[in-house]
């Protein structure tokens, strides 16, 4: 952002006081998003879905998720 945005700032701040307080605030926040990468989000995610579209480590890459939509129970990694 280029400069403070006061009517974004108000709308994040009703947001975050109402009685769910965060709970599913990012899809309030950045609109756009289609993907969250981490399970720890799933309390700010709300119904997006938390998906992996990688699997590697320090030493090397190992593979890509090949549907980032399926459900967590069915993702599989193509090495």
């Amino acid at each position: 952002m280029p400069t403070p945005d006061p009517k974004l700032a108000h709308g994040i701040a009703s947001k975050c006081s109402t009685p769910e307080g965060w709970a599913g605030v990012i899809p309030h926040i950045w609109p756009n998003c289609k993907y969250i990468y981490l399970d720890r989000l799933r309390h700010y995610a709300g119904a997006l879905p938390l998906v992996s579209t990688d699997y590697g480590s320090a030493e090397s890459y190992i593979g890509v998720n090949t549907n980032p939509k399926a459900e967590r129970r069915d993702v599989t990694f193509t090495v």
